[in-house]
């Protein structure tokens, strides 16, 4: 049985419940998540940024899903092409799949397929590449317990790539 709940500005769907945890097997299915956007809260980034950059239309590119199954969470991002994430790093490891489009990452192109690991508190920067870009993130932990840390303050790096 899956459930979706709204919070902190994500919707998630959730597979079962804690009394389910037990169980050998939960099913889901994740063309059964909604695309939800984000609504930024200026609270979480760095005064520069927030003064200074519109997040709701920066972020206005970006989709989510969000799926919590029990210890562990996934999340699929949809950007548009030339999106590009600036540097921030995260509280809990991460492995990416890239599932369509190019992920570029300095001078590394990611196709659909692969992916790479990123430990907790590593600061990256994704740029989606000329046909966008949809990426997979699975992380051992519940969503509620992922935090995002903002490393690029430079207002001028938060604009999107021209592809």
């Amino acid at each position: 049985m899956a459930t979706v709940e709204q919070r902190g500005g994500f919707a998630e769907m959730a597979v079962g419940t804690s009394s389910d945890i037990a169980k050998r097997l939960q099913f889901f299915d994740l063309q059964d998540l909604s695309w939800i956007r984000i609504k930024p809260d200026p609270a979480g980034y760095p005064a520069a940024i927030a003064d200074t950059v519109d997040l709701d239309e920066y972020f206005s590119g970006m989709e989510l899903q969000v799926l919590g199954c029990g210890s562990f969470s996934i999340t699929n991002v949809r950007v548009t092409a030339g999106f590009k994430l600036p540097r921030h790093q995260h509280n809990l490891d991460q492995l990416v799949f890239v599932v369509a489009g190019e992920l570029i990452q300095g001078n590394r192109v990611l196709h659909e397929g692969e992916g790479y690991f990123t430990k907790a508190g590593q600061p990256y920067s994704i740029t989606a590449g000329p046909d966008g870009l949809t990426w997979m993130e699975v992380r051992s932990a519940p969503l509620a317990e992922l935090e995002t840390i903002w490393v690029e303050t430079d207002p001028a790096r938060w604009v999107h790539a021209t592809v």
